[in-house]
């Protein structure tokens, strides 16, 4: 089955388990349209969006997707099935200020499934956490990583994108990719002992190395 969201201004502040405004089940398609706003939708998974296993999800032009709220993932889009979000230089498909305990703009969960991102903007997203009383997949704690998009794929396309002002209370302030015995990630390296040269307005920025998720070890590249 197929559902499109067409121009349309969704306002839900109510609070659902999975998809906090669209859900679409296992094997279905969704397709969220040009000047199709979704806002403050709220759930356990996808504040706007939730997708099951097979599904795929396109999210096409000026689309606006501000102030969803997951418990545990994806604040903005989650999904365990394939993922496009196509702008244009113009219309550009943005994400604002979403929030989740992990990925608080984006997050996909399946290691074989593609996500492709382009002309997308991604703003003021954050991963903040769980308390322990709140698991994720199979009884896990939930680490805070990926303020903008948590990826757990190996196909990953990202064009034309920004990913600004996001944060994450443990790794990958803006993009967190990690799949089996692979992961990219980082954020901001404080240079707090002074190993490194210093000079005004200079940023230094970190990745973690043989890291796969859950606690980090203290192995960087700066």
């Amino acid at each position: 089955d197929t559902m499109n969201a067409d121009g349309v201004t969704v306002d839900a502040p109510g609070t659902y388990q999975r998809g906090g405004i669209l859900h679409v089940e296992q094997g279905g398609m969704l397709n969220v349209n040009d000047k199709t706003t979704l806002k403050n939708g709220k759930a356990a998974r996808g504040g706007a969006i939730y997708g099951r296993d097979n599904t795929t999800i396109n999210v096409n032009g000026s689309v606006l997707i501000t102030g969803c709220v997951a418990t545990t993932y994806g604040g903005g889009i989650y999904t365990d099935g394939t993922l496009a979000v196509t702008g244009t230089s113009t219309n550009k498909v943005t994400i604002t200020n979403c929030s989740a305990a992990d990925g608080g703009g984006i997050r996909t969960s399946e290691a074989n499934n593609e996500v492709t991102i382009r002309w997308c903007e991604i703003t003021g997203c954050t991963a903040s956490g769980a308390s322990d009383a709140v698991k994720g997949n199979g009884g896990r704690a939930i680490t805070a990583s990926g303020g903008g998009i948590n990826a757990w794929t190996k196909d990953l396309t990202m064009t034309d994108c920004k990913v600004t002002g996001c944060s994450a209370g443990w790794t990958g302030g803006g993009l967190e990719n990690i799949l089996p015995g692979r992961c990219i990630g980082g954020d901001r390296f404080g240079n707090r002992e002074g190993h490194l040269p210093a000079k005004e307005g200079r940023l230094w920025y970190e990745c973690d190395i043989d890291y796969c998720g859950g606690k980090r070890n203290a192995k960087r590249i700066v």
